[in-house]
């Protein structure tokens, strides 16, 4: 009797989640095996909030991942602790929000930064009107040790960066080129 009435509830949770969603909700997120996973149910790139709630944290996490069409990718938040989808928007529209807009940099402010592009790879943005000279820092998503590039830029413009294997990207230094 219990197997039948798992059976019934999982078809129920089936049909509920096989139905196109609506343009505001297209990021499912889904329990299996104890990993959370996001799925996307929309027929184009949807870039969702994420807040990971951990036992004796005080403040929640936040993060954004980049779902693409009808894709599933697993959560950012490994381990114990409630992950709750706080908002989700189009890629095109949050690659708009992340446009570089710096201007020349003298007093010595950071002129390049990272930014996400629409196909969800990150890209270093010289912002200045000269060029820099970058040292970029990436973690691998497997554990092991940092990967560091150091990379010249040239006056307003983007490098992409190879993301294959490699969970986080940081710049460890901005100088001018020589």
């Amino acid at each position: 009797m219990r197997a039948l009435a798992r059976l019934a509830l999982a078809g129920l949770l089936l049909a509920a989640t096989a139905a196109p969603a609506a343009a505001s909700q297209c990021v499912y997120a889904a329990y299996r095996d104890g990993v959370t996973l996001l799925l996307n149910r929309c027929t184009e790139c949807r870039m969702a909030e994420l807040e990971r709630q951990r036992p004796g944290d005080i403040r929640p996490i936040r993060r954004s991942v980049v779902v693409g069409a009808r894709r599933t990718v697993p959560s950012p938040f490994p381990g114990k602790g409630r992950t709750r989808l706080v908002d989700e928007r189009p890629c095109r529209a949050a690659a708009a929000e992340t446009q570089a807009t710096t201007a020349t940099a003298p007093d010595g402010r950071a002129c390049v930064k990272l930014h996400r592009l629409h196909d969800g790879r990150i890209a270093a943005v010289n912002g200045c009107r000269a060029c820099r000279s970058v040292l970029v820092a990436r973690k691998p998503a497997k554990g092991g040790a940092n990967h560091q590039g150091s990379y010249s830029i040239a006056p307003g413009g983007t490098l992409p960066l190879d993301g294959r294997g490699f969970a986080s990207a940081r710049i460890m230094s901005d100088s001018p080129c020589r």
